[in-house]
């Protein structure tokens, strides 16, 4: 399954992350390759997932919701 991730900074800028993962059942994971940032969720249905992006350097834990785009 291929991604991408738009996070939006306090100040408005945007940084951009494409990820790279498999789903397994409702189980989805994913990396982003670059820096490590991992996505780990479930597939709530065929537009939309829900889970968390663990950081790779210190391992905070964003929630994270994901969308199909059209």
């Amino acid at each position: 399954v291929l991604g991408v991730a738009y996070v939006t900074g306090p100040l408005g800028g945007v940084d951009v992350y494409h990820f790279e993962g498999t789903i397994d059942g409702e189980e989805l994971k994913a990396i982003h390759k670059p820096t490590g940032h991992k996505f780990e969720g479930r597939v709530v249905d065929h537009d939309h997932a829900e889970g968390v992006v663990i950081t790779a350097k210190k391992k905070h834990r964003l929630s994270m919701e994901a969308k199909r785009k059209h």
